[in-house]
């Protein structure tokens, strides 16, 4: 261990003071050593569905494939599927483009939000199936240590 357990009693104090003290929680607690200085110091930690622990610890794309998994019937999927790969023109103009943009510009977003499509979701793919294996290991009564 790097830090003494009166540091990590001082990270803790200042995450809880910037309300990040279930990051840390989240991030100590994803390590074998950091489970014991979580449980020591009573730190909260972030379920899996919360999406900053997406943002910050998933490629891209891994947490819409983790929510298409989670879509209850197969209608749904479909329509799922239809809305990521055929985005409407308001959600490319919103990701992509300015306000102000010229309509004529709007294929062009097209092609970048498909080729990042793409691009993404090998990765994604991978990083959302170890969340649902590590969601089926919870309720089945195991632990997290993905």
């Amino acid at each position: 261990m790097v830090m003494s357990p009166d540091s990590w009693c001082q990270v803790a104090d200042l995450a809880y003071r910037l309300g990040a003290a279930d990051i840390l929680g989240y991030g100590l607690g994803r390590q074998a050593a950091g489970t014991a200085i979580v449980n020591r110091l009573g730190l909260p930690s972030l379920p899996l569905t919360d999406m900053r622990v997406w943002r910050k610890s998933a490629p891209r794309g891994s947490a819409s494939l983790t929510e298409f998994w989670s879509v209850p019937t197969l209608r749904a999927k479909a329509n799922w599927i239809r809305w990521m790969v055929i985005p409407s023109p308001a959600k490319i103009r919103y990701m992509s483009l300015p306000s102000d943009a010229p309509r004529h510009r709007l294929l062009g977003a097209y092609a970048r939000y498909w080729r990042n499509l793409g691009r993404d979701l090998g990765p994604g793919a991978a990083a959302a199936a170890r969340v649902v294996k590590s969601r089926q290991r919870l309720a089945a009564g195991g632990r997290d240590g993905s």
